[in-house]
């Protein structure tokens, strides 16, 4: 039998669960399209929505929808036949994945004797932030306004969640978990929560004020205020915290959206990498408008290429 099969049997045979033996592939470095097989083989009554939730919540950075599709499609009965047919699958992508996949950066960890790529990833990718399933959510979104201006702009994220979950940012920001603003910027809001029929794909956000000019200079303070806020995320190779982030400052508040790209993607790494490194499993970083796809793609190889990534 294939040493990587008896290895993902082994973590199955030893975990409680779904979710706990997809998180232990991931600690022993397999990827989502090794894993998703043996995954279905281990919870063989698995419907091909929970298996895809599992997936995208695990590996969120890294999975696209041909991926996950050819995940899904991997998975085999007892009796040779496909365990999912195409609506099934088709189904689950449609149910679980709204962002689409643009590119990843896989920062490497020492962990185990080896190197492990799969437990620290930032992404980039396009879509809509306010209509991403839970898997896809996880824990912080990040957004921006100008200082002090809360204000449901039309057009603005921060309209956008008013709008789907009655979240009023401007409310939040008077009663806020922690604030961080006179040092870095920022303010984690309290926990959310939905006046809508909607459900919150986000249990926080992190709010960054400042204005467009100074965003690059600032962005920094974010990845200041995920170390203070949590100063101790889970020990590797559990899983830390997820975050989405949206391209803050940038459009009417005027950044250079390569620029905000780049200080996001620095940002990220440094906390990644410095010192015994922070554990956050996936940064990933969503763009909006269309047209910015290619370009930030572009640069996002490149700070590939400068981290050696």
């Amino acid at each position: 039998m294939n040493t990587s099969v008896e290895r993902i049997k082994e973590i199955a045979t030893a975990a409680n669960g779904l979710l706990e033996t997809a998180e232990g592939c991931r600690a022993a470095n397999f990827s989502a399209l090794q894993c998703a097989p043996e995954l279905y083989t281990s919870y063989p009554t698995t419907a091909a929505t929970d298996l895809a939730a599992t997936l995208i919540e695990v590996w969120a950075c890294e999975l696209s929808s041909a991926n996950l599709s050819t995940a899904l499609s991997s998975c085999i009965k007892n009796d040779s036949s496909p365990a999912y047919t195409a609506a099934d699958i088709s189904a689950a992508l449609t149910a679980n994945m709204t962002l689409e996949f643009l590119d990843v950066a896989n920062v490497p960890v020492q962990y185990g004797g080896g190197t492990n790529n799969q437990l620290k990833m930032i992404g980039l990718a396009h879509g809509n932030l306010v209509n991403v399933s839970a898997p896809e959510g996880d824990h912080f979104l990040i957004i921006s306004c100008l200082p002090g201006d809360y204000s449901p702009t039309p057009g603005s994220l921060i309209a956008a969640l008013d709008s789907a979950y009655g979240i009023n940012i401007a409310n939040l920001a008077k009663a806020p978990a922690a604030d961080y603003r006179a040092t870095h910027h920022c303010w984690v809001s309290a926990t959310l929560s939905s006046s809508t029929a909607k459900t919150i794909p986000y249990k926080q956000l992190i709010v960054f004020e400042s204005t467009g000019q100074d965003a690059t200079a600032n962005i920094a303070g974010i990845f200041a205020t995920i170390k203070q806020y949590i100063p101790t995320p889970p020990v590797i190779p559990n899983t830390g915290p997820t975050i989405l982030s949206a391209m803050v400052s940038t459009g009417s508040a005027g950044a250079n959206n390569i620029q905000v790209l780049d200080a996001l993607v620095n940002g990220a790494y440094k906390l990644m990498t410095d010192g015994t490194g922070y554990n956050m499993t996936c940064f990933r970083i969503v763009s909006y408008p269309p047209t910015w796809s290619a370009p930030l793609t572009t640069e996002f190889n490149k700070l590939k290429t400068q981290h050696g990534l």
